[in-house]
């Protein structure tokens, strides 16, 4: 990279001055990146990376112990000066201390991107080394953010344990190799096998574990081994400086064929245009008109062609990707579909996932080399060289597009399919929820609340309470309470009439205490006892009731009805009548001898239920256990019948459910082909477009675009022809100087 700015610089300062910016321009975008090599150290768990950079850096700047260390990413980048400092996701950055960096990178704080490390050391310039967790990482975040950062990497080193490669090992390695990055691998703590051989142990074979690697993923390379005593130090750092090269040479050699055809075409203009200045006769003036007017035929013709060369290219092209990606789509589907057949049941589904994933980055390597390949040879046009210098026509170079950029476009379609059918999903619901219909629910919830409060106050308001008379089923007293209740207000009324509502309510009542009660007879003893209180009143006599007596009842203020309410209830009741009854010890006695004789009777009685028992089971026993061998028989025989049907019916259940597990799997499989099939054409297809856009800039943007600069030119010439001696004259001290300008800007390159 330094070497390239240090041209960069020599060329400004060479070239005239109307050159500089666009020269300046090219070489901004084409060797002043600011991307630095992306170099990434991978390997297992404690395999010894953070030793490994410790060795390199000369310090023990990283944390190294039997556990897993690295717990947040490091990069480690060139600074003037040594500085540590922790990057948030937000952007932030804080400076860190020794152990404060030792810390973070064991147990990263919340929030924390990565650690970034810088060392004035020269050959860390123009690269970003970064140290991950190790392979197998408890952290899901890191392991993802691993896998994110091999495919942006420019570089890897990966270290194998001294051991030898392990499966994880092998799959790795795997998708480093299809990615396409430039990969060195080294063997770890090598001093441990140097240990076991000065014991007298075997010592590994580093041929042996090549040829294994080789073999499972088609990587033919070197085994490097290393250890923290400085071992292999030359071999990485001649790695690390080659990919600097490499990078800075793919940008060097795209630098040259940009800018070599413009300052040969410039030179050849300068020429053109000190041939219009030196030409003075007649003769040679017309000679000259002549060849302009040549020039622009043969560049207008030439223009023309362009179009049928053009189309050509497109044509080509086009034949050629799609007859390249339906045979690399044939493949993997026949490659799939061999895949599958070994997925038997669901344990073997994660192998066959592994295996689909990597048949798919394998076919689209390989449809990126081809493609790689096509930009080699598009933009062919071979013009004779007297006629290149004739025209004054050096057209640009072609680009090669790498592996690299048609993997990564084909990476970045994909993303944008999944955006862009996240996108549509997300514009379906919210168009769904806009048209929805939004009910007011404010008036239901305040009707709902004033019920539920209406409920509580209902719930908690106290009961009135009646007072109820509960009275005796004896009638004297039922008739003596009337007559109390009737003392004053039968005075006042019809005898006749109050002895009939009298007797209806004794009536009433005798019912509701299951009496029996003469209503006729209550009717007429209540008629007389309202006569005769009427009449003790008045002083007046009643037939039937002696002198004496009305004179007594005349003498009271007021006669109580309840003498005759208790006379009627005495009548409900009935008369009171002498009966004979037996004698009650008599009785007692009778009872007594009833009860010992009956206890005796039940005693004989169960002795011989026990003795007829005992010979009733004598009986059946026998019989008993002969149906009892039958009924076993006969169970024996249904219980076998029964199993040898639940067996079956086990058997034809478990046969189902593996038939339809293994649909489901089918099923799963399937799905997943599909996607892998419509994933390998949907990146295909980008990578053929990004071929397509190129071929397409390069014939629109830049041949035509020169041939119609060369035909201003031309007419240039023709108006320069017109000028005058003194201006000619100027005109070639200029185009001297810019001549010599040129061809030691040429010289350089």
């Amino acid at each position: 990279m330094t070497n390239n700015l240090e041209l960069m610089d020599r060329i400004l300062h060479q070239l005239p001055f109307d050159w500089r910016e666009p020269v300046d321009e090219l070489g901004k975008n084409l060797l002043q990146t600011a991307s630095p090599l992306r170099l990434i150290v991978l390997g297992s768990f404690s395999v010894g990376k953070s030793s490994l950079l410790n060795m390199l850096l000369k310090d023990s700047f990283l944390q190294t112990a039997k556990e897993e260390t690295t717990a947040l990413p490091t990069f480690i980048e060139y600074g003037q000066e040594k500085k540590i400092q922790l990057i948030n996701f937000d952007g932030d950055s804080h400076p860190l201390s020794a152990n404060e960096f030792a810390r973070v990178t064991v147990q990263a704080p919340e929030g924390a991107a990565y650690a970034l490390l810088s060392l004035p050391y020269t050959w860390l310039q123009g690269v970003s080394i970064i140290d991950l967790p190790g392979l197998g990482s408890t952290s899901t975040t890191h392991h993802n953010y691993m896998l994110s950062q091999i495919d942006h990497a420019d570089a890897v080193m990966y270290l194998l344990p001294p051991t030898g490669p392990s499966k994880s090992d092998l799959k790795m390695l795997s998708i480093i190799n299809e990615s396409g990055k430039r990969l060195k691998v080294l063997v770890a703590r090598w001093d441990v096998v140097e240990d076991a051989k000065n014991r007298g142990e075997k010592s590994p074979s580093l041929l042996q574990w090549s040829n294994q690697i080789e073999q499972f993923t088609n990587l033919r390379t070197s085994l490097i081994p290393c250890s923290q005593m400085g071992l292999g130090k030359d071999a990485i750092f001649d790695f690390i400086q080659g990919c600097k090269e490499e990078l800075s040479s793919i940008r060097l050699r795209r630098f040259r064929a940009e800018l070599k055809p413009m300052l040969e075409n410039a030179l050849g203009q300068n020429e053109a245009k000190q041939r219009s200045c030196l030409i003075e006769t007649e003769d040679n003036i017309q000679k000259f008109h002549q060849e302009i007017i040549h020039i622009k035929k043969q560049l207008s013709e030439f223009k023309s062609s362009l179009y049928v060369e053009q189309r050509k290219d497109y044509e080509c092209i086009e034949r050629c990707c799609d007859t390249l990606i339906q045979a690399s789509q044939q493949k993997l589907k026949c490659k799939l579909n061999d895949n599958i057949d070994q997925l038997s049941k669901e344990t073997d589904w994660e192998n066959f996932s592994e295996k689909g994933g990597q048949l798919l980055r394998s076919t689209l390597l390989l449809i990126s080399k081809e493609f790689r390949n096509l930009s080699n040879d598009y933009g062919a046009i071979s013009l004779p060289e007297p006629l290149v210098v004739e025209l004054n026509l050096r057209l640009p170079c072609p680009d090669t597009i790498s592996v690299e950029e048609f993997l990564d476009i084909g990476k970045l379609s994909q993303l944008d399919n999944e955006l862009k059918k996240h996108e549509d999903e997300f514009t379906e619901l919210e168009q769904k929820l806009i048209s929805m219909p939004v009910n007011d629910m404010t008036e239901s919830e305040a009707t709902l609340l004033e019920l539920i409060h209406k409920k509580e106050s209902v719930e908690y308001q106290s009961v009135n309470t009646v007072v109820q008379q509960v009275g005796g089923s004896n009638g004297g007293v039922i008739g003596r309470f009337i007559g109390e209740v009737a003392d004053i207000g039968l005075m006042f009324v019809n005898p006749t009439a109050a002895g009939t509502k009298i007797a209806s309510a004794l009536g009433k009542g005798a019912k509701m205490a299951n009496l029996a009660v003469n209503t006729v007879k209550v009717t007429k003893h209540a008629t007389t006892g309202v006569k005769v209180v009427q009449a003790a009143q008045q002083g007046k006599g009643v037939r039937g009731v002696p002198k004496p007596i009305m004179d007594k009842l005349a003498r009271l203020e007021v006669i109580s009805m309840a003498y005759w309410g208790g006379e009627i209830g005495s009548k409900i009741g009935g008369a009171p009548v002498d009966i004979e009854v037996a004698d009650p010890q008599a009785i007692a006695d009778k009872e007594a001898e009833l009860a010992r004789l009956s206890t005796q009777i039940l005693e004989i009685n169960r002795a011989l239920e026990r003795n007829e028992d005992i010979a009733n089971e004598r009986q059946l026993t026998g019989w008993a256990l002969e149906q009892n061998k039958k009924e076993q028989k006969r169970y024996q025989n249904e219980l076998q019948i029964v199993q040898v049907k639940a067996e079956s019916q086990f058997q034809e259940e478990q046969q189902y459910q593996l038939t339809e597990r293994n649909l489901i799997l089918q099923r799963h499989a399937e799905r997943a082909i599909s996607h892998w099939l419509r994933s390998s054409e949907q990146q295909a297809s980008s990578m053929y477009n990004l071929l397509h856009v190129r071929v397409k800039s390069y014939w629109e943007d830049r041949v035509e675009s020169m041939v119609n600069i060369r035909l201003e030119e031309v007419e240039q010439l023709t108006a320069q022809q017109k000028s005058s001696k003194e201006d000619k004259h100027g005109m070639l001290e200029c185009l001297y100087r810019e001549s010599d300008a040129l061809n030691l800007t040429l010289s350089e390159l």
